[in-house]
């Protein structure tokens, strides 16, 4: 049998697929993301696309009706509703991932096969997975007078059970100090002590909500450690 062209709801060629997950009864496409415009914003197309059996619910649109040309996900995840990878693990039951890296499964549930602790099938994705904002460290002492004048943080979105990627896309990190007369931190997280005392050093991520605060304690010559007030 020859390759047959998909198209979508307006009958136009469906293009720009970034991975696609398909068995004899369902298929699952990721769109790639496209910038449009002099901002350079993000097409609306990009997202996960779905066409086929889905008698569980299995294609994401949060209901039972078949269809037989490719219409994108009505799937509105928490972080971002344009779903990056897709996993069509059997003809009822799938998975995609969010731009968070968070995993969502739906269908066909009567073996545990969705992996929300559960033997219940379901329209209604389910998010399996948690993702968290990880730090080096959580304390940074400088001194004024000798080398240890720097230190560098290191951050990212920690996945945690993640079958389907290993890694946030498009992840921007944002670190910023409390007191820059204290201490300042750089775009790339490198922190510099330029007065003695204390402040605090906030990371986040455009991927979480969440952020984390880092102690930083800038200290003198022999001073092993900032004097508690009386």
């Amino acid at each position: 049998m020859l390759p047959v062209t998909m198209v979508d709801s307006k009958g136009n060629t469906v293009t720009g697929v970034k991975d696609i997950e398909a068995n004899g009864y369902t298929s699952i496409l990721s769109i790639k993301p496209t910038t449009t415009g002099t901002e350079g914003n993000l097409s609306q197309t990009a997202g996960i696309y779905v066409t086929g059996y889905n008698n569980y619910g299995q294609l994401f649109n949060q209901d039972t009706k078949n269809t037989n040309i490719i219409n994108k996900s009505t799937r509105r995840q928490k972080h971002n509703n344009n779903g990056k990878h897709t996993k069509n693990i059997s003809s009822q039951t799938a998975a995609i991932v969010d731009d968070s890296g968070l995993v969502y499964t739906v269908g066909y549930n009567g073996y545990g096969a969705m992996g929300n602790k559960t033997t219940t099938n379901t329209t209604e994705p389910a998010n399996i997975s948690e993702a968290s904002l990880e730090v080096n460290t959580r304390k940074i002492v400088l001194n004024l007078e000798t080398n240890n004048l720097s230190k560098q943080i290191e951050a990212k979105t920690d996945l945690g059970f993640n079958l389907l990627i290993d890694q946030v896309e498009n992840e921007e990190i944002t670190y910023k100090t409390l007191d820059e007369n204290i201490a300042t931190v750089t775009d790339a997280g490198l922190v510099t002590g330029q007065k003695y005392g204390t402040t605090k050093i906030e990371v986040s991520t455009n991927k979480l909500p969440n952020k984390v605060l880092i102690d930083v304690q800038v200290l003198r010559k022999n001073d092993k450690t900032i004097a508690k007030k009386q």
